[in-house]
């Protein structure tokens, strides 16, 4: 029992006269030399994870997706019409709806806005739910 006590004191010790301490080394030639060229690497096609078209069609790479496919403003219309009120849906509100389009596999750049306002936009969400009561 007296071993792990005394490990973790000792992992938890802070030495303050080494943390005052600031190395410092001075350098004969400065480190960049000047005979270097401006220009180390030139760029000439766009990182692979921006865009990628297959068969005519748009995809982005997301971060825990492998390609989400990018849509217009109409196919994004008819998604959230679907994910929100659809045979499945839930009438969830815009961040679930959100999460619900990149799930499914959809990407368009202004969809947490779009969402955001589609959820508040709906008639039967707005008419049914639950008012929060105030005190006087």
């Amino acid at each position: 029992m007296a071993m792990p006590m005394l490990f973790s004191k000792l992992v938890s010790r802070k030495d303050f006269d080494l943390m005052k301490a600031i190395p410092v080394e001075k350098l004969s030639r400065p480190f960049i030399d000047k005979a270097m060229p401006q220009i180390a690497m030139v760029i000439n096609e766009s990182p692979k994870w921006i865009k990628e078209i297959i068969d005519g069609i748009l995809y982005k790479r997301g971060f825990s997706h492998p390609l989400l496919r990018c849509i217009a403003k109409d196919e994004a219309n008819y998604v959230m019409k679907e994910t929100h009120e659809g045979i499945c849906g839930n009438h969830s509100g815009g961040m679930a709806l959100v999460q619900k389009a990149l799930k499914h596999g959809y990407y368009w750049p202004t969809m947490k806005k779009d969402s955001h306002a589609y959820a508040k936009r709906c008639d039967k969400c707005q008419r049914f739910s639950i008012v929060p009561k105030l005190l006087a």
